[in-house]
């Protein structure tokens, strides 16, 4: 078994969190109606979110996930470059790149740990992996 690195994604390696994902994809909902909609929940939220992952990543979880109802994971995947582009990448810690190519030159295996659903963390993934 070969030693590996972990890094919390949200705080060590990128300055954002989840809510800010979930944000970017009410932000992107279709028709402005939808979007001001989506977008005005979400930012009504906030407070909850916070209680609740205070209280328990659980119930947050719970709810945060909830937001997700009725999007497509097509539509995430189609929205998974420009979240990169426009939130993450900005997001990056500048020291990100320096830590993870020190814990690589020493043959660690990479393990970047988040709750954020895969296919909105996957572009970010593979930059960071080159």
């Amino acid at each position: 078994m070969a030693a590996a690195a972990f890094y919390d994604l949200e705080g060590t390696l990128v300055s954002t969190n989840l809510v800010h994902t979930l944000g970017f994809y009410a932000r992107n909902e279709p028709g402005l109606f939808r979007s001001f909609k989506k977008s005005a929940a979400t930012l009504l939220s906030l407070p909850v979110f916070a209680v609740t992952d205070q209280y328990s990543r659980k119930v947050f979880n719970d709810l945060y996930f909830k937001r997700y109802k009725g999007v497509s994971e097509d539509r995430l995947r189609f929205l998974a470059d420009d979240l990169f582009l426009s939130v993450l990448k900005p997001a990056v810690f500048p020291g990100a790149y320096e830590l993870l190519e020190k814990s690589r030159s020493l043959g660690l295996r990479q393990v970047v740990v988040t709750g954020a659903l895969d296919v909105s963390v996957k572009p970010l993934m593979e930059h960071l992996a080159t």
